[in-house]
């Protein structure tokens, strides 16, 4: 079985989200740019404590999350491996999921938890249409950032399709994926301006330190 660009990208978010529901290993690096996922986020521990969740808040995060595993399954098995469909299906629950967090959060936590994911996704934020705007990022830019993006999605499908045949086990994506993702990180940097990644840093606020979590399996960096 051959996977589409497309399908990468869907299998890796797939993956990511089924495991945020589950409360299990975090996926976010498989991604190819932008900023992660407001409710992948949100389920980190580090960034709980950052935004200085009361109980209410955290109980009802929780049901939120609990939920997420069963919908996500049976509204893909609907799909029956539907690229398009996959992408609407996954498109919906995260504009859902984040319309939810955000009924949950004060304004001032869902800044700063914009805030922390820019810095989590550090350059590769440039890829999200809205900090992008905001950091007047050129037409000559975007070919740019596109041309890489496609030939991260190119390695990203390799690695999917080595796993289908069996040539790599599911426990070595991870590392792969960091791997492909910090290149990206090296190269998109290069791409933005000095003024550019001042202006990045400023939207990131105040320094947030990730903490490792152990047993949750990948990080959650860039994308």
């Amino acid at each position: 079985m051959k996977f589409s660009k497309t399908l990468v990208v869907l299998a890796a978010a797939t993956l990511a989200a089924l495991s945020m529901a589950q409360g299990g290993p975090r996926f976010g690096r498989m991604g190819a740019g932008g900023l992660q996922p407001v409710g992948f986020v949100i389920n980190r521990q580090d960034v709980k404590d950052e935004l200085k969740l009361t109980s209410d808040q955290a109980t009802k995060l929780d049901e939120m999350r609990s939920g997420m595993r069963d919908k996500m399954r049976q509204a893909f098995q609907d799909a029956q491996g539907d690229q398009e469909a996959m992408g609407k299906i996954f498109q919906k629950m995260n504009d859902d999921t984040t319309a939810q967090v955000n009924a949950i959060l004060t304004a001032d936590q869902q800044k700063r938890l914009q805030e922390i994911r820019i810095q989590m996704a550090g350059s590769m934020a440039a890829f999200d249409k809205d900090v992008a705007k905001t950091l007047g990022i050129t037409a000559e830019q975007q070919a740019k950032l596109k041309d890489l993006q496609d030939k991260q999605q190119d390695a990203n499908r390799q690695v999917f399709e080595k796993m289908q045949s069996g040539e790599i086990d599911r426990s070595q994506i991870g590392d792969i994926m960091k791997k492909n993702t910090d290149v990206m990180k090296t190269e998109v940097d290069k791409v933005l301006t000095d003024a550019q990644k001042t202006k990045l840093k400023e939207m990131g606020g105040a320094t947030f330190v990730q903490k490792d979590e152990p047993g949750r399996g990948f990080g959650f960096g860039g994308g």
